[in-house]
């Protein structure tokens, strides 16, 4: 892991990884020959108060300002660097293990510096007014941590001076409203896109059976197709449709849900929770490995994990100890529409007859078979009765 921020600063299980930014430091200040130590310690200084109030208690490896002042210039010029050159980085510690582990590390929310103090230090660097360039290089290096097919070209983040650290920069790119609804968790109120007023008590909308028992609801899984839709844009549609967005299951899965989720419960109850809401979904359409076959099969999961039950565990984890807010829960009405489907005993008797009749290729062709032998019998029944009919004399 490589640490950044004071929570983890100056541990001796990561002293490789302080020398390692340190000698990025380094070949920062040969590559910027004009730029010395004290024009980036200068630049901290001037926001170090700033820095400070924004964590919630100090280190206690960091009492002093200049140790927190050193710190966040070797952090934040090892970011940029890093986020400004990643083939360095690779070729520095090739193998693509290394380089994902990276973005993983940058992402832990435990593991974040101040936005500002990249934008300060990226100012120095690389000259006034470049944010935007901050923007692209972030989005880059974030770019492939996205657990869905959505396309993420394009930032989402109107300035960075509304950002609070990157991983907050990631969920505003992954997160389904408009970038500037999103404020500070204290005082912001957003509203939800797709909830409406609350449904009828009588019907849960906080839970939902899972994807195996849905089926044998007749409910009828399909993948959407648009890369320009969100991963949270899940929809129940006429004649039972499920239809969701693909979700890529790898080894960086957990660990971005996880820290998102995290995120997520720093905010206040009102503030919509997308990611959990998102995770409670799944945590109730897979409980078993015959749920995830269920959904690899219509292509809605993508399992690079080559195993079933990896996928099973990863998902039952990420609720662990989750705080849910049904008040705003934004698949309250999908969650009652499946149940209104679900509790249906036609749906079921549909299912049982499909499964029953229809569950090979050779059962459909046997009933086929059946059904044209009994038109057939029929229609030699009636054709040898109108013969009859004939034969029968007029008086």
């Amino acid at each position: 892991m490589v640490p950044i921020g004071p929570y983890h600063h100056d541990k001796l299980k990561f002293k490789k990884a302080e020398e390692l930014k340190l000698r990025y430091f380094e070949s920062l200040l040969q590559r910027k020959p004009g730029i010395g130590v004290k024009h980036y310690i200068s630049d901290i200084q001037g926001i170090l108060k700033e820095a400070r109030d924004c964590y919630a208690e100090p280190s206690t490896n960091l009492d002093s300002a200049e140790e927190f002042t050193d710190m966040l210039v070797l952090d934040g010029c090892f970011i940029i660097e890093v986020i400004r050159s990643p083939q360095l980085y690779k070729r520095t510690f090739p193998g693509r293990a290394s380089y994902r582990n990276l973005q993983r590390d940058l992402i832990l929310l435990e593991n974040q510096i101040p936005l500002f103090v990249l934008c300060k230090l990226f100012d120095r660097v690389e000259g006034q007014e470049q944010h935007n360039s901050l923007m692209e290089h972030l989005l880059e290096f974030c770019r492939e941590l996205f657990p869905g097919e959505e396309n993420h070209q394009t930032n989402r983040v109107g300035s960075l001076e509304e950002v609070k650290h990157i991983l907050d920069f990631v969920y505003r790119n992954w997160c389904p409203r408009p970038p500037s609804s999103i404020d500070h968790p204290h005082t912001r109120s957003v509203s939800i896109p797709w909830c409406c007023p609350c449904p009828s008590p009588e019907i849960n909308t906080s839970v939902i059976p899972s994807a195996s028992k849905l089926k044998d609801a007749n409910v009828k899984f399909h993948k959407k197709y648009d890369s320009n839709t969100s991963l949270f844009d899940v929809k129940f549609e006429s004649g039972g449709r499920l239809v969701m967005p693909i979700l890529v299951v790898d080894d960086d899965t957990e660990s971005l849900l996880r820290n998102l989720i995290a995120y997520e419960q720093l905010f206040p109850d009102d503030q919509p929770a997308y990611v959990v809401d998102y995770a409670i979904l799944l945590d109730c359409l897979i409980n078993t490995s015959k749920d995830v076959q269920i959904l690899s099969g219509k292509g809605i999961i993508e399992n690079m994990l080559g195993s079933d039950e990896a996928v099973v565990e990863i998902v039952n984890r990420l609720t662990d100890k989750v705080v849910f807010n049904s008040d705003s829960f934004m698949y309250a009405d999908l969650f009652r529409d499946i149940n209104v489907h679900h509790q249906k005993r036609w749906n079921r008797a549909v299912a049982a007859f499909h499964r029953d009749y229809f569950s090979t290729p050779w059962a459909y062709i046997a009933f086929m078979g059946a059904l044209l032998l009994l038109f057939l019998t029929v229609a030699q029944t009636i054709f040898s009765a109108l013969q009859v009919f004939h034969k029968l004399p007029l008086n």
